[in-house]
């Protein structure tokens, strides 16, 4: 019987199974995110929606669901080694276990039906749920609007 191949690791560009954006998509994302969360509206951190920022209307405090896109994007891409809601060690690129596993704690933070809710806060749990949709495809609307654009 032949031996098989040792497995090997995968590359340091590699997404997660199934992902229809592309590294590049998910990096512009992240550097947005970043812009989003430290973004001053009068030399005072903004908390409240303004018209001219990115990010979508759907979130009640921007800076706390910038992060949630942020810490997503930063899992996904291979910049953090533990899930952004359980903060357990994950594989790279996560495995699709990995990621169910993340978006049912997201979910449940938003649903608040753990403890936690009140710490992870809900609008980092919906924006990382966005951004993971986004990013497998299941959703055509970014959870930042795309520079130059405008939402509709």
């Amino acid at each position: 019987m032949p031996v098989p191949p040792p497995l090997q690791d995968p590359p340091a560009d590699a997404l997660p199974e199934g992902f229809r954006r592309t590294r590049a998509e998910i990096e512009l994302l992240l550097d947005q995110a970043e812009e989003e969360i430290h973004f001053e509206w009068n030399g005072q951190p903004w908390g409240e929606h303004h018209p001219d920022r990115l990010l979508t209307m759907w979130c009640s405090r921007p800076p706390e669901a910038a992060r949630g896109v942020k810490e997503c994007c930063r899992w996904v891409l291979g910049h953090r080694p533990t899930g952004p809601l359980t903060d357990r060690t994950t594989s790279y690129p996560p495995t699709k276990e990995e990621l169910a596993k993340e978006n049912f704690r997201a979910r449940d933070v938003v649903e608040q039906l753990i403890p936690e809710w009140r710490r992870i806060g809900d609008d980092y749990a919906a924006a990382f749920i966005r951004t993971l949709r986004w990013m497998r495809g299941d959703d055509d609307e970014r959870p930042i609007v795309e520079p130059g654009r405008t939402r509709h």
